[in-house]
Order: structure tokens, then C-alpha cells, then sequence
């Protein structure tokens, strides 16, 4: 059984059924785009990430079964070049490893369910603590949002200088040199409803440049998934495009 986990994750019923209902949950996001464990189940399933934690369990263990101890001493010892995109990150791993060690139950680490289900939990942790310090940044998010749109023209440099003076430092991460909003037009990035364009700027300010800046910036796009798709439609309404009278539930 620990064979076939490691060899074929994706073959197991459980992970289809969990892969389905966080499919179907997607369709309806437009409705609850502000329960971030929803958008946290869809990122989990429906993207690589559960066949990623899967395949690095595999390569850590080697033939060995999992159980708490022997998983969270693995991941505790490694330096991440066994694993794959978020198990990468040490802090993430760490975090991982503890809950791991406080599970009572070995048996349910057999379960590919059961192992996606907690590092689900320890993902949610860091996001949580991410989204803690974006709130907390020196300079408010709406504050933040002006200094980057303000006299934007849209090739990023103009935005992120703004950025820079807002924030009092030099130092930028690469998630927000890289950040969308920055590299459209003032006009059209204000088009994104103000409250999710500040929350995402203040996201790429504090993050640093691992794979968890990425899937918080993911997490966050699920979770307001109706204030991007109606950013998305007015940008092609600006165009003249026609796909833009189309129904946001069509084009969701």
C-alpha cells in the first residue's frame, strides 16, 4: 500500500473524489469569493500542488512508510532539493514537520487524503501569517495602491518608484517587480475593485521571492475570483473587444 502511494498518488479514489468536489467548489466561487479555506482547497487540488507534496514524500522516503516520525525527521533534515515548489520553502517544511509529530494517529498517513489534508492545514498557517504582515505594513494597502497607480504609465518603472518612496526602502521583491497592476496603465489597473488591488500590492510588498509569494498571490486571485473576472471583462470592454458581452458566469 505505501508502494502504491508513492508510485501512482494520482491513482488512488480519494484524491479523485477531493480533486472533483474542489472542482465543482470552483465553479461557484463567484459566490463566496471571500472564504479564503474554500480558495485554499481549490489551489490544494486542482493545481499541482498535492501531486508535488506526494512526489517529494516519495523521494524523501525512499521505501520507507510513511509515519509522522519518520516523514517529519525528513523534512526536517532536508535542504529542499528533494522536494518539490512549496516544500521547497524551510519555513513551510519546518511548520509541516510539527504538525506531522502531533498527529496521534500514524495509520492516517497511509492515506494520500489524509497527507494533503494536513500540509493543507500548515500551508494555511504561513498564508495566514503572510496576510498578517501585508495588513501590517508600515503604509497602508489603499495608501500603497495610490503610490503605485499615481502617475503609472504603465511600464512598471513609475509604479514601482512610487512603491519604493511609499515604503521607505530601496529594497523591492521580485513579486512585486513583477506584479500585473504595475505594468498596466493607471486607467485600466484602477478598473480591479480597490480593496482586492491594495490587498494584492501589499501581498507582493512582504512577501519574499519562494514559491509562497506565488501561491499567496493564487490564493488571494481564488478567493476574489469574481473581482478578476470583472476586472478581466471591463479590460475587454475598454478594447471593444466582443467576448466582453458575453455572461462573467460564461466566461468564469
Amino acid at each position: 500500500q505505501g508502494r502504491s502511494l508513492r508510485l501512482n498518488p494520482w491513482h488512488r479514489p480519494c484524491v479523485h473524489r477531493r480533486a472533483h468536489r474542489a472542482s465543482r467548489m470552483c465553479v461557484s466561487m463567484g459566490d463566496a469569493s471571500g472564504r479564503l479555506s474554500q480558495a485554499l482547497e481549490v489551489f490544494v487540488w486542482l493545481t499541482p500542488v498535492a501531486e508535488d507534496l506526494l512526489v517529494s514524500i516519495s523521494s524523501l522516503l525512499a521505501e520507507a512508510t510513511p509515519c509522522p516520525a519518520s516523514l517529519a525527521q525528513a523534512l526536517l533534515s532536508t535542504d529542499g532539493s528533494a522536494c518539490r515548489d512549496l516544500l521547497k520553502d524551510g519555513l513551510l517544511r519546518a511548520d509541516f514537520a510539527e504538525v506531522l509529530k502531533a498527529q496521534p494517529n500514524p495509520q492516517e498517513l497511509c492515506s494520500a487524503n489524509r497527507l494533503v489534508e494536513l500540509f493543507g492545514a500548515s500551508l494555511a498557517r504561513s498564508l495566514e501569517a503572510l496576510r498578517t504582515r501585508a495588513a501590517q505594513l508600515s503604509v497602508a494597502p489603499a495608501a500603497l495602491l495610490d503610490a503605485a497607480l499615481d502617475g503609472s504609465t504603465g511600464d512598471g518603472v513609475g509604479g514601482l518608484r512610487g512603491v519604493a518612496a511609499a515604503l521607505g526602502s530601496g529594497a523591492l521583491s521580485t513579486a512585486l517587480r513583477r506584479e500585473a497592476l504595475l505594468w498596466h496603465p493607471a486607467a485600466a489597473a484602477r478598473r480591479l475593485c480597490p480593496r482586492v488591488a491594495a490587498e494584492r500590492l501589499a501581498l507582493a510588498a512582504c512577501a519574499g521571492d519562494g514559491p509562497l509569494t506565488e501561491a499567496a498571490l493564487v490564493v488571494h486571485a481564488l478567493a476574489n475570483l469574481g473581482a478578476y473576472i470583472a476586472w478581466e471583462v471591463a479590460l475587454l470592454a475598454d478594447a471593444g473587444c466582443s467576448a466582453a458581452a458575453r455572461p462573467v458566469a460564461e466566461l468564469a
